[in-house]
């Protein structure tokens, strides 16, 4: 009997419990699904919003990054940048500008102008200090004529032999300072006759020394002689007498501007006559030189002369000479 009513108990118990644990499953149930419900994410498919608002969408969500992601340093670096590229770009269009007027120099000269060299050439030497006006000469001449023209178009020191009689170091051989080569359709050719009169040499006597008149000058006053001697008439400028060191004999020789000038052209005018002859041989002048390339020409081509005379750092005299045909031509090998 005891035993019967303990049974009854524990089944009613046990339907108790069942009864509370079903009651709170259909809770938690119900508190899962509310919650659920507000964490869902309602996605409209983008293939419902026309292209137009897609792609301002787009761009407005990279702009925003961008703006966010940088911050004052890379604005910084990007200003940097860019002002680095607008210094290269000046920098270029200072080199484009110097190769546009060697150009235009090279073209008027197998023109047979000068001019333009000649304005180019006063740019480049007013350029130089005043200190370097005290050991200017030719040589450092000759090297600014050159930088000015293309290098694929003149030959230096172009080696001529003037007399196949005399023996080395007597006259037999002759070298023109610069030869400019002409173009394929303009065959003119350009024979340049350099000579420098240093500003030492005008205030110097006939042993070298420096003359009581005019003591010894420093860069300053030496600036201010090459001013005045830049407006000086030609005429007065060029009897001026002048004292160079003549490395042949191995003494001081004086002479003026004018002949300096003059022995140029006489020069010149001997040399252009031997470069008209060609190659030369063993029994003949001609050209002697291994840069030079010489073949017949069909037509008569021209040889030009000038000869530049430069006084200081500012002052620049030019003489042109007669031209002289040709039956070769002359290139670079």
């Amino acid at each position: 009997m005891i035993n019967l009513e303990r049974f009854n108990h524990k089944k009613e118990l046990q339907k108790y419990w069942q009864g509370i644990i079903k009651e709170h499953e259909k809770e938690n149930l119900l508190t899962f699904k509310a919650e659920s419900q507000s964490k869902k994410i309602i996605k409209i498919p983008t293939k419902d919003i026309p292209e137009t608002s897609q792609l301002q969408h787009k761009l407005k969500e990279n702009l925003r990054r961008v703006r966010n992601d940088m911050d004052n340093s890379s604005i910084k670096f990007i200003k940097k940048k860019k002002q680095k590229q607008d210094e290269n770009m000046d920098h270029y269009m200072l080199l484009a500008n110097d190769v546009f007027h060697f150009a235009v120099v090279y073209e008027d000269l197998i023109e047979g102008d000068i001019i333009s060299l000649v304005k180019f050439l006063k740019i480049r030497l007013s350029t130089r200090s005043r200190m370097s006006l005290s050991s200017a000469n030719e040589p450092v001449l000759q090297a600014i004529v050159e930088l000015i023209l293309p290098s694929q178009y003149h030959v230096p020191e172009l080696c001529l032999i003037m007399n196949n009689i005399k023996k080395k170091g007597n006259g037999r051989f002759g070298f023109v300072d610069i030869f400019v080569l002409g173009e394929e359709i303009k065959k003119n050719y350009i024979s340049i006759e350099l000579k420098y009169i240093s500003l030492v040499g005008l205030v110097r006597n006939i042993y070298g020394e420096q003359t009581k008149e005019l003591k010894e000058l420093n860069a300053n006053e030496l600036k201010e002689l090459d001013e005045k001697l830049e407006r000086e008439d030609e005429e007065i400028l060029l009897k001026k007498p002048y004292v160079y060191y003549s490395k042949e004999v191995n003494e001081w020789k004086k002479t003026t501007i004018g002949e300096v000038l003059n022995n140029g052209i006489k020069q010149l005018e001997r040399y252009i006559d031997v470069i008209a002859k060609g190659q030369a041989t063993k029994n003949s002048t001609g050209i002697y030189d291994e840069r030079i390339k010489i073949v017949n020409s069909s037509n008569s081509n021209t040889i030009l002369g000038f000869v530049i005379l430069v006084v200081g750092f500012r002052r620049i005299i030019w003489k042109s000479i007669n031209e002289k045909s040709t039956n070769y031509k002359y290139s670079k090998k």
